[in-house]
């Protein structure tokens, strides 16, 4: 086995484990679910986005073969599991910082109308829809600072210990 598969299999292994939590601390669930795609964007940064994509596979495929919740993993699928990748490809590119920030929040509010649409049907709620979204940009601005923090003290304190 080479190392990238061996180095991202544990990557993977640490996501699945980080869903598993989310079923015994549920206080906890959405920090889990998004500190599980960290594991996929440690992937992509130091092999690229191929193995970026395999690893969100296998957490994907381990966290519906764990998951009590279904719905909570279609949810993870469609806004988050695969951010890191998209993160990834935009933080790359050879534009402004501003229009990457811009590229980043049109893709956000893109997922949000996905994921409202898509759990709308699965579930019965009454929120506004601006409500909806305004939560939700919110946390996913968030969520992208803390991720690139996530990245940043993995590349300055855990890389060396690889």
């Amino acid at each position: 086995m080479s190392k990238k598969i061996a180095f991202c299999s544990l990557m993977a292994a640490l996501g699945i484990i980080s869903l598993a939590i989310t079923y015994v601390l549920p206080a906890n669930k959405i920090f889990m679910y998004l500190l599980s795609t960290m594991f996929t964007y440690i992937c992509v940064e130091e092999y690229g986005i191929k193995y970026g994509f395999m690893t969100f596979a296998v957490i994907l495929a381990g966290g519906f073969l764990i998951a009590a919740n279904k719905v909570g993993m279609i949810g993870y699928a469609i806004m988050v599991g695969y951010y890191p990748i998209v993160k990834h490809f935009i933080e790359h590119l050879s534009i402004k910082t501003n229009l990457k920030r811009g590229l980043k929040l049109l893709f956000s509010v893109f997922v949000l109308t996905v994921a409202f649409f898509v759990l709308k049907s699965l579930l019965t709620f009454d929120f506004p829809i601006y409500i909806v979204f305004i939560i939700g940009i919110l946390i996913f601005i968030v969520y992208d600072i803390v991720l690139t923090m996530g990245i940043k003290f993995y590349a300055l304190k855990l890389r060396k210990l690889k």
